[in-house]
């Protein structure tokens, strides 16, 4: 980059800003092109004895070499290394079985642990951008939820409240003329009743003849 792009590039007119941002732009990708891309570990860091991560730190080293020069020697070495490391991880699961038992429970732990199904959650996408993290997934998830399960502000409509007043007014002061409605008589009673139950028919009349 600092051959490419100066600290202090000439800028003179518009066209030398576009080509010092497209130089800069060109510059970092191919740094993230050429740097090594990190491996996302799921779980407790494997804590490896320091032999064992030497012959690892070594093996790679000598087959970054032989991808380089493609000499056998660095191929076989990088091979037998790699056979050595893993003799270590099949002698290492062995005794992690052999300890498993019934008393601490292990055993059913180990058990649901290989039968359980790992789902990697992708990235949430919040109102201040995307969240990578367990913290930054759980806080978008809890202002989402407050912000759907808040009251609704109630509505306050100044118009309708004049119509529904006026509305009222009117009714008061305009009030319909009530209709004389007939009473009923006795004999329109007794010919309703004849109509229903006669079970019923024998209360309800003496009932109507004792008042």
């Amino acid at each position: 980059m600092s051959t490419s792009l100066p600290g202090n590039p000439n800028i003179q007119n518009i066209k030398d800003i576009d080509e010092a941002i497209a130089k800069l732009n060109s510059a970092i990708l191919t740094a993230i092109n050429l740097a090594s891309r990190s491996k996302l570990i799921n779980g407790n860091y494997r804590k490896l004895p320091p032999n064992i991560v030497k012959k690892i730190t070594l093996r790679n080293q000598i087959r970054k070499r032989w991808q380089q020069t493609y000499d056998p020697r660095y191929r076989r070495t990088a091979n037998r290394l790699t056979n050595q490391i893993r003799d270590y991880d099949q002698e290492s699961w062995k005794e992690w079985l052999m300890s498993l038992n019934q008393e601490d429970n292990s055993i059913y732990i180990a058990a649901r642990k290989f039968s359980r199904k790992y789902i990697q959650i992708p990235p949430i996408l919040d109102t201040d951008g995307i969240k990578y993290t367990p913290l930054g997934m759980a806080n978008a998830f809890k202002y989402s939820l407050e912000n759907s399960f808040q009251t609704n502000p109630e509505p306050y409509d100044d118009a309708h409240i004049d119509e529904v007043n006026r509305a009222i007014r009117r009714y008061i002061d305009n009030p319909k003329p009530s209709s004389n409605i007939k009473l009923t008589s006795p004999k329109e009673i007794l010919s309703l009743l004849k109509r229903i139950n006669p079970g019923r028919l024998l209360v309800q009349m003496a009932f109507l003849t004792k008042h």
